[in-house]
């Protein structure tokens, strides 16, 4: 995975963004995918759960905001990332949900944070 996100950033249209790509994820190559793995389980089981969901939901735009931002655009050679156009789909599906989940409140409905209370208007 660090390789692939590596070699995206490195042929990443807009360098900046590239740049600072790889200067997080470079110096932290060892535990950086467990990161990942961490906050999509963390999203995963707050939305499910409906635990701090409003806190997953932002996290969880987040992450697809920036999988979209790396992985859903051309770079600059074709050769790393060619199904850059139809592999960013699911991205786009899921950031419309979290951030209809989002605005609409949904979890003020059967879940842990409605039980207890928490984000209540």
């Amino acid at each position: 995975m660090v390789g692939w996100t590596l070699a995206l950033a490195d042929n990443h249209p807009s360098p900046t963004y590239g740049r600072a790509i790889r200067r997080l994820i470079e110096p932290n190559a060892a535990w950086f995918p467990y990161l990942i793995l961490a906050a999509e389980l963390a999203v995963g089981l707050g939305m499910v759960l409906g635990l701090l969901t409003p806190l997953a939901l932002l996290v969880a735009i987040f992450l697809n905001l920036n999988y979209i931002a790396l992985a859903g655009v051309r770079p600059r050679d074709i050769s790393v990332n060619k199904a850059y156009q139809c592999e960013q789909g699911q991205n786009w599906t899921m950031l419309v949900v979290e951030v209809t989940l989002l605005f609409t409140g949904a979890w003020a409905a059967f879940s842990i944070d409605s039980l207890l209370g928490l984000f209540s208007s």
